[in-house]
């Protein structure tokens, strides 16, 4: 009985000194996981990090806004010369009849009073556009604003000056609105 006493002794030796070996593995185990696993992130540090991101996308949010505002500004800036060019090219055929009733004769004062004040007005709104008229008799023959329909030889005006004007031109500023149809001494 002894030899079995013996033998439940040392199971139950070995038993206890796997038990202890266990409890000692166990703080390795844990360790072991503990470093396997992710740390837990600093409070602070996760604020910051999450400040960083939204200051990321605040910034190129207000750096994609003042693009879109420039944007759209030149744009405008683009679109606002060419319909003013496309409602005074409009205009241009009623300032053509204006000029050649205020040069015909007329009986009546009033109603010439009457047209050239109508005339004026007209202009007036010309000049607030920043519309020029061209092709003036006694300019220099331009061809980038004017358009020669006829030569002449002519002795008293000097070679490439306008002597007569067909049609008015205009522009405003570099933009022709109609060239000026113009008779030229060579």
């Amino acid at each position: 009985m002894e030899y079995k006493d013996s033998r439940a002794a040392e199971e139950e030796a070995e038993q206890t000194a796997a038990a202890e070996d266990a409890q000692t593995d166990l703080p390795d185990a844990a360790e072991e996981n503990a470093a396997e696993a992710p740390k837990e992130e600093d409070p602070l540090e996760k604020l910051k990090k999450e400040y960083s991101e939204l200051d990321d996308r605040y910034k190129r949010l207000a750096a994609e806004f003042d693009n879109y505002r420039k944007r759209t500004q030149r744009e405008k800036d683009l679109i606002y010369p060419d319909a003013v060019a496309n409602t005074v090219k409009g205009f241009l055929e009623l300032a053509d009849g204006l000029e050649r009733a205020l040069e015909a004769p007329c009986a009546d004062p009033e109603f010439k009073k009457g047209m050239e004040m109508t005339a004026r007005k007209l202009f007036e709104q010309f000049e607030r556009l920043k519309v020029e008229a061209i092709g003036l008799p006694g300019e220099t023959f331009d061809p980038r604003y004017h358009n020669a329909v006829m030569h002449v030889e002519d002795e008293e005006n000097e070679a490439n000056t306008i002597v007569e004007v067909f049609q008015k031109g205009y522009k405003i500023g570099e933009h022709v609105l109609r060239y000026a149809m113009v008779k030229v001494a060579n």
